[in-house]
């Protein structure tokens, strides 16, 4: 269990975490922001490691609002 692999998306890191039920994404925390809102929050679970990779593959594409 724990980081499987991390990423780093426009101002945002993201890390897939490995549970003991499937995986999360979490945001860890901003780039050059002060504002700590929604830090180390959960935003995704899901049970394979391949919905984790397409959940991150949409936030590449700006699919997100944190």
């Amino acid at each position: 269990m724990g980081i499987v692999k991390k990423y780093f998306i426009k101002k945002y890191y993201f890390d897939i975490v490995e549970r003991d039920d499937g995986f999360s994404i979490v945001n860890t925390h901003r780039k050059n922001i002060t504002d700590r809102d929604g830090i180390e929050e959960v935003i995704f679970n899901c049970k394979t490691f391949e919905e984790a990779e397409r959940y991150i593959d949409k936030l590449k594409k700006g699919n997100y609002n944190l």
